[in-house]
């Protein structure tokens, strides 16, 4: 059961790139990355669904000959916008301190974010 289960999820990621790749040429990245994600998880649904294959968002961008990597995040809208953050970065020529700099930040945000949904998931335990 796990390994088709994995099979499924390989299916689904393969699905989201297939749409990708067809909606780029007509919507910018971000449109197309969300329409991609959301068309092929009501897809999903619509034949049965399975298992939430919670899906985890990270960027990566080379610079000075090393890839560096965003924080993973289950919020698609977070991992645009921080997508977005190093791409302008990237155009606009900033060193690989200045990159590492704002992801540090996204890091930084992204570790509160955790804590205050960790609180929030307590809170609503206590009151069960």
């Amino acid at each position: 059961e796990d390994l088709a289960e994995a099979i499924n999820w390989h299916i689904l990621l393969v699905r989201i790139k297939q749409l990708f790749h067809d909606l780029q040429s007509s919507l910018p990245f971000a449109g197309a990355v969300s329409a991609a994600v959301a068309t092929a998880l009501a897809e999903r649904a619509a034949e049965g669904g399975g298992s939430d294959p919670r899906l985890r968002f990270v960027t990566d961008c080379s610079t000075e000959g090393q890839v560096l990597f965003t924080p993973a995040t289950w919020d698609l809208d977070t991992a645009l916008r921080q997508h977005d953050e190093l791409q302008l970065l990237l155009a606009r020529g900033c060193s690989r301190e200045a990159l590492l700099s704002s992801i540090r930040r996204m890091t930084v945000a992204s570790k509160a974010a955790e804590g205050e949904q960790q609180a929030l998931v307590e809170l609503l335990e206590q009151h069960l």
